[in-house]
């Protein structure tokens, strides 16, 4: 596996790209500024670390907007572009596995991934100099459960790849995925929160699918939708037992379509007919 040359082939293309580059200097660029402009001046510090957890909050909710917004652009487009150029039956045709193949292409995402997340440590160390920002409590668990998040939107975008023919359908149906279980599985919670019943325990496991009630409780920020609740869920917890499940789904069914149907698509066999246009008949008269 680590052999597999498909991870460095994808990962160097990547990094090659404009794309890439402009997203890994804007991310550091911007979250360097977040923390510059909240910086204590004239020698004022903050002893109560009130100024720096709302620089973390910020910096916390900013980094998880980047994470939904940037990861499943690659992944989208990973394997529909690799069978409308037919690279990819190659690829299915030599000494690769399907596992090998898909275990490539997600190594070389969650490589971008994992540069994405380095280029915001500069700022995250500064934001933790300031104070009231717990490595063990805070920072550690907002990345873990970014990363959990990215790999669950990865595999995402990897299996609505191999089921696409085009690449604007992939591109809708990844961004379409990310956004029904990053923020549209939060509103029937919305409606329901604080009753009893079947819909309301729905609603709640399905809150589960989502990174922001996690994120949100690492900021201590509170429940979304909490409406002055005791809550008493650890997000934490739950969110990384539900993004395992869905990216180990989404894993076996798109290593199932390497290797069995992807290529196997049906065609038309067209029709036969007499007819002819009315040019063809006037140059048969000529």
């Amino acid at each position: 596996m680590i052999d597999n040359p498909l991870i460095q082939r994808e990962l160097v293309g990547l990094l090659r790209t404009r794309r890439a580059l402009a997203m890994l200097t804007g991310l550091a660029f911007a979250f360097a500024l977040l923390v510059v402009l909240r910086w204590p001046s004239d020698g004022v510090v903050d002893y109560s670390g009130e100024q720096s957890r709302a620089v973390f909050r910020v910096f916390a909710l900013t980094l998880t907007g980047a994470v939904i917004l940037l990861v499943p652009v690659f992944p989208a487009t990973s394997i529909v572009v690799e069978k409308r150029t037919g690279t990819l039956a190659l690829l299915l045709n030599s000494a690769l596995t399907p596992f090998s193949i898909y275990v490539g292409k997600l190594l070389a995402v969650l490589g971008f991934v994992v540069l994405l997340l380095l280029v915001t440590l500069p700022a995250m160390a500064a934001c933790n100099a300031l104070g009231g920002v717990s490595l063990r409590s805070h920072i550690l668990p907002l990345y873990g459960v970014l990363a959990l998040a990215s790999l669950q939107f990865a595999t995402w975008g990897l299996l609505v790849s191999a089921r696409s023919d085009s690449t604007d359908g992939a591109v809708r149906g990844t961004f379409g995925g990310v956004l029904v279980m990053a923020v549209l599985v939060l509103v029937p919670d919305q409606f329901l929160h604080g009753t009893d019943g079947n819909l309301a325990s729905v609603a709640l496991l399905l809150k589960k699918i989502s990174p922001i009630p996690a994120i949100l409780q690492i900021i201590g920020h509170g429940d979304a939708g909490n409406r002055g609740l005791i809550n008493t869920v650890d997000y934490i917890r739950e969110y990384v037992t539900f993004s395992a499940g869905i990216s180990a789904a989404c894993a076996v069914f798109t290593i199932y379509l390497l290797g069995a149907t992807i290529l196997d698509r049906a065609r038309s066999q067209g029709q036969i007919t007499d007819d002819r246009s009315t040019g063809m008949k006037v140059a048969r008269r000529l």
